[in-house]
């Protein structure tokens, strides 16, 4: 399993638990640390956390059975979703699973705004419509389970999808 994007790798750490073999990437050094320090305090230690960039995946071809992508692609500018994508494909084996989180609409810093993306804190946010993820992925995956959910100020789709063959 691949966990992209990990943060504090709480996704990660639970993927090992059921016994995943897992390697999680980040690109921010401070992530890596928090990750480690998690792990190490969860007696979870087999996990092979490595700093990259999910733009630049520094893995052999279909070398995972699972992509986990919990908060990564909605920090991605559209730009980069040719390579992000590209990398995706790459390294996911054809029958792989891909599961997805990003802001939907309903997350509060989009409500009631046009604009699909919001920069704050040097940090760049876009939201996804249902129609956004299936023209980005829809070709390349089967969609197995696409939701909606909004609670409070939360608002996100989590999607399970399958790589095509």
């Amino acid at each position: 399993m691949l966990d992209l994007g990990w943060g504090e790798g709480r996704h990660a750490i639970a993927g090992a638990r059921m016994r995943f073999a897992v390697t999680a990437v980040d690109y921010e050094p401070l992530a890596l640390a928090r990750a480690r320090r998690l792990a190490r305090r969860r007696g979870v230690p087999a996990i092979d956390f490595r700093r990259a960039d999910a733009l630049r995946l520094p893995f052999a071809g279909a070398r995972f059975d699972i992509v986990l992508d919990y908060g990564c692609l909605h920090h991605q500018t559209k730009a980069d979703w040719p390579a992000y994508k590209a990398n995706l494909l790459r390294v996911l084996r054809p029958g792989g699973f891909y599961l997805l989180s990003v802001f939907s609409p309903r997350f509060f810093l989009f409500r009631g705004r046009r604009r699909p993306w919001h920069l704050a804190r040097g940090a760049y946010r876009r939201r996804f419509t249902a129609g956004d993820l299936l023209d980005l992925l829809g070709r390349e995956f089967q969609v197995l389970d696409l939701t909606e959910q909004a609670r409070g100020r939360c608002g996100a789709w989590y999607a399970l999808m399958r790589r095509r063959p």
